[in-house]
């Protein structure tokens, strides 16, 4: 399954639930919906500790 493939059935889920909230009176706000790019990701990834960094790298490198 590709990321996109992922991200579509996660970002369903998201969206669903809130309407299921505001249907059941729940006073919501704001809300707003985005997904980071890549690029972000590794800079966010350069600011984070050795181990932590790597971890997550990999686990971005699975989803390219």
């Amino acid at each position: 399954m590709s990321a996109d493939q992922i991200f579509q059935i996660v970002e369903d889920k998201v969206l669903r639930t809130v309407e299921e909230m505001k249907s059941a009176g729940c006073e919501i706000v704001e809300f707003e919906w985005s997904r980071k790019e890549q690029d972000s990701l590794i800079t966010k990834l350069l600011a984070k500790r050795d181990n932590i960094a790597a971890h997550v790298y990999d686990q971005v490198c699975a989803f390219a």
